[in-house]
């Protein structure tokens, strides 16, 4: 157990540092250092705790396969999706996909504000070859976790084993047709009572 709550608070500094500069490299986009600060924590430190989290997480379901208790049921059923999931051969895609996004990001950057549009369009031959190799990445990626698509490898990736992909869509497809126009004769009534 103390084992479990070091290994939890390593855990908890590598994402909390990823996502800190992660927003620090997108919020700035013409910060400079702070892109490479984070395009190098991805590719030097961010992969190899991945593969090294599916070392350990190998290791805890080899010596112990079930939850020492039911407090521990969720944690041992996400280390069994990782596990599931993990292959060596998407740490390469992975480190791809995050230099791609990280030029993406150049290319975005550096328009011209008075004319946007104009800068893209004259970029839109890169830009279509960059999105293209990152859908491939993208799949490439999907195919070596055995799942169809990316996006329902990036479901599992992110532990969303509570709810389908389908029921979030259903969830949305609700809020698109209930929720959304309450709100609005809510605000079409609120704004009649106050003429």
């Amino acid at each position: 157990m103390d084992w479990l709550a070091q290994w939890n608070q390593v855990d908890i500094a590598v994402w909390d540092a990823y996502t800190v500069l992660k927003r620090r490299a997108y919020y700035d986009t013409r910060d400079r250092a702070a892109e490479q600060v984070y395009a190098a924590y991805v590719q030097e430190l961010y992969s190899t705790y991945l593969g090294q989290t599916n070392a350990l997480i190998n290791r805890a379901l080899t010596i112990q396969p079930t939850p020492p208790t039911p407090a521990y049921a969720q944690l041992w059923q996400r280390w069994h999706n990782q596990r599931a999931l993990f292959h060596p051969a998407s740490l390469p895609f992975q480190a791809e996909i995050s230099q791609m996004e990280t030029r993406y990001r150049n290319i975005m950057r550096q328009f011209d504000p008075d004319n946007p549009v104009a800068y893209w369009l004259d970029r839109r031959d890169e830009l279509n070859e960059l999105m293209l190799r990152l859908l491939q990445a993208r799949r490439d990626l999907a195919q070596t976790g055995g799942e169809p698509t990316f996006l329902a490898y990036h479901w599992r990736q992110l532990n969303r084993l509570g709810y389908t992909i389908a029921d979030c869509q259903a969830f949305h497809r609700a809020v698109e047709t209930v929720v959304v126009p309450l709100v609005a004769k809510l605000r079409a009534d609120g704004d009649a009572l106050n003429q």
